[in-house]
């Protein structure tokens, strides 16, 4: 004997009548999402990718933040300087106001460094440049609220390596960024972002 089709009304399960031709009183698409709820939005997500040209000496990224993301990750992967660099890094166009401190070492003298920014015109050691690659991966905490915005990232170079954090002293809301510091060809900016 044949199994009756059944659906669900939100409530419980029927049978379904073979000529019936209205299921508005059935299951409904939100019904069914609010128990098969989508992928969730508290990992990391992509907002943009930007390729770098050609022998430029600064790339901004426009519509980098927003209100939808607190937080974000900014990468740089691939890509090259002219020479050994040191990428810094502006909000919107904000030229002030920017602490940092920079502590690490360098390699072949073995010798501790530190590096401090008091009131600076950018956060400088946000990434690399040398001929051999472009490398940053810094964390950006709330530049689109109306906040401090902060920012730590490691600084690793084929001759130093530096532990780098940083606040922007406005509360400011901004969804632009530029880095500068040399001459960069290629390499892809990435931005995600995350609650």
């Amino acid at each position: 004997m044949a199994k009756k089709a059944r659906v669900w009304t939100g409530t419980e399960f029927v049978e379904l009548a073979s000529a019936q031709t209205d299921l508005t009183a059935y299951s409904t698409t939100a019904q069914v999402s609010s128990i098969y709820s989508p992928i969730s939005t508290t990992g990391l997500v992509l907002i943009t990718s930007q390729t770098i040209g050609t022998s430029v000496t600064s790339v901004t990224v426009n519509n980098a933040f927003s209100a939808t993301y607190d937080n974000y990750l900014v990468t740089i992967a691939g890509g090259a300087a002219t020479g050994n660099i040191n990428l810094n890094m502006v909000l919107g166009s904000t030229t002030t106001g920017y602490y940092f401190n920079a502590s690490g070492g360098v390699w072949a003298t073995s010798a501790a460094n530190t590096v401090v920014g008091n009131n600076g015109s950018n956060f400088a050691y946000v990434g690399t440049g040398r001929t051999t690659g472009l490398n940053m991966s810094a964390t950006i905490n709330s530049p689109f609220l109306a906040v401090n915005t902060t920012i730590s990232n490691p600084f690793i170079a084929n001759d130093a390596s530096y532990s780098f954090n940083g606040i922007l002293a406005n509360t400011t809301s901004y969804t632009a960024f530029t880095l500068a510091g040399g001459t960069l060809t290629g390499g892809t900016i990435k931005v995600y972002g995350y609650k």
